[in-house]
């Protein structure tokens, strides 16, 4: 068998990946949380870049080891595993990957519409950047309780 890139660091990329899922996902709800109080109170949250670049920066390193995780899982967890026996499994997997990816636009747009919100201090941009953080928060979330599932079918 050909060897598989970054097959032996395979366990250390899934780790990462999965904890950086956890630290994007938890700091989205927080970042949606204060932007949502936010609203409410008629101020701005002061962390909220904080948080928007933490969640951009988790966001991209579980993006990068996943892609980096992701040939080795194909072949050894999807392939001779998940197809043959959990197909449920990989379209629980196939739909994580889909959100993952979907996800990229609305962090991206919520790290832009942090600064922009702060700087008009106007209802609508407030209203824009809370339901974009909202949005990538309940995706994120998604995808964490999605892997997690199919971890628990079969990890690497």
């Amino acid at each position: 068998m050909p060897d598989i890139f970054a097959q032996s660091l395979a366990k250390p990329l899934v780790l990462v990946h999965a904890l950086a899922g956890f630290v994007a996902a938890a700091t989205a709800i927080h970042l949606a949380v204060h932007a949502s109080m936010g609203l409410r109170r008629g101020i701005f949250p002061s962390r909220g870049r904080t948080y928007a670049v933490v969640m951009t920066a988790a966001v991209a390193a579980c993006v990068t080891t996943g892609l980096m995780a992701y040939p080795g899982f194909r072949v050894h967890i999807r392939g001779l595993f998940l197809d043959r026996f959990a197909p449920a499994m990989t379209a629980v997997f196939e739909i994580k990957e889909h959100l993952g990816v979907l996800v990229i636009p609305f962090v991206a747009l919520a790290l832009v519409l942090e600064r922009a919100a702060r700087a008009e201090r106007s209802a609508h941009s407030a209203k824009l950047f809370a339901t974009t953080t909202w949005v990538a928060a309940a995706t994120l979330a998604a995808c964490v309780v999605m892997g997690l599932i199919v971890t628990m079918e079969r990890g690497v």
